[in-house]
């Protein structure tokens, strides 16, 4: 059973990351939720 139903579509934004470490974490979180990542000037 999904936390959430299939034609939920999620975000994250991350504008300007400064830890390349939590931006990684963030990343690969996202591959496993199939959760859209968007950096903004990275």
């Amino acid at each position: 059973m999904r936390a959430f139903p299939e034609e939920t579509e999620m975000h994250i934004i991350l504008h300007q990351p400064e830890i390349p470490a939590n931006t990684g974490n963030i990343g690969r979180t996202c591959v496993a939720t199939g959760t859209a990542l968007h950096l903004i000037e990275p």
